[in-house]
């Protein structure tokens, strides 16, 4: 059974168990079922797919020169930002 599903079993407010045990039995961590996923907006997968295109049409662009593209475009993001962010899957 897959973590996601198991988070599904889990019962707020637990009648006759409490969050912890259930979590307990059911091999989960208590933050994952409290927490809840995060969402990405639609400007932010634009922006991110955007990214992925310069990457793949120039791969030799630093962080400063694809911020200069993406601020040319009227992304407006700063170069901290860009820089601060975690590679996508695939492009570590």
């Amino acid at each position: 059974m897959t973590v996601p599903e198991r988070r599904a079993m889990v019962e707020r407010p637990g009648e006759n168990l409490s969050v912890r045990r259930q979590c307990e039995l059911l091999n989960l961590a208590r933050s994952g079922v409290y927490r809840s996923e995060p969402v990405t907006s639609s400007d932010d997968l634009a922006m991110m797919r955007r990214i992925d295109e310069l990457h793949l049409k120039w791969p030799f662009y630093g962080s400063r020169r694809m911020v200069f593209e993406l601020n040319q475009a009227g992304y407006g993001i700063m170069d901290e930002l860009l820089q601060s962010s975690p590679p996508a899957p695939g492009n570590e």
